[in-house]
């Protein structure tokens, strides 16, 4: 089971990501589960999508999204986990130890680093459309386009 990058999942959500279509065809094939095992989601990819609606950097309604905004976009998204049935992959005392390691190592950005430990301690891979984890030895990058 893959760990699912959080820019796909802002992909699915979001129609003028340029990975949308890629990305909407991926989680497609997962709700039909025609991909097995299902992939996962990083729990820190909830909180990183709380942190860019929080900033407004993910906007809802044209508009920096309230509290309010923000429970109800996590209310359908968790609902769409459900339906989907999509996992959510912990964060551990061993996966935050890790990410220290690997961002001295790789010099990967904060999150970056955090879903290559995940990644390498779940299954060691990632399907991801971001180069940057090429880079660790330790995974294997999976191209989103490999699935569709």
């Amino acid at each position: 089971m893959p760990i699912i990058e959080t820019d796909l999942l802002y992909a699915y959500l979001h129609e003028g990501d340029e990975h949308h279509e890629i990305a909407t065809r991926l989680f497609e094939k997962i709700r039909r589960t025609e991909i097995k095992p299902t992939p996962e989601i990083s729990a820190l990819s909830l909180i990183e999508l709380e942190i860019l609606l929080k900033s407004g950097i993910i906007k809802v309604k044209g508009r920096t999204p309230t509290d309010q905004d923000i429970a109800e976009y996590f209310e359908e998204l968790c609902e769409g986990f459900r339906i989907y049935s999509i996992p959510i992959n912990p964060i551990t005392c061993e996966s935050v130890r890790l990410s220290a390691l690997i961002r001295a190592k790789y010099n990967l950005s904060y999150y970056d680093s955090h879903y290559a430990a995940q990644a390498q301690l779940h299954d060691q891979r990632i399907i991801s459309a971001d180069k940057v984890y090429d880079r660790v030895a330790e995974i294997k990058r999976i191209e989103p386009q490999s699935y569709v």
